[in-house]
């Protein structure tokens, strides 16, 4: 069955966590290597629309929404936790 996408209110709580997190976790980014190996995961998920956003993509998951700026934010996680 298809999950349903996140709503822009799920969108900005998602946004609202990972942000807190990161504060939390020093303001740390990944390393290159990271963001590359988080963005192939991606790539490979049926919930991943690499064109969406301009090119920066989007994650169809009801509990992220996130855009590729995500996996630079070395606190972040995927939430089917694939990375």
């Amino acid at each position: 069955p298809t999950r349903p996408r996140p709503t822009v209110l799920q969108m900005s709580f998602n946004l609202t966590k990972a942000v807190a997190g990161w504060v939390r976790s020093g303001l740390k980014i990944a390393s290159q290597e990271k963001f590359d190996a988080r963005l192939e995961i991606c790539r490979g998920c049926d919930l991943w629309d690499e064109k969406a956003r301009m090119g920066l993509g989007f994650c169809k998951h009801p509990h992220c929404g996130c855009t590729k700026a995500k996996h630079w934010l070395e606190s972040s996680v995927c939430p089917d936790k694939k990375w």
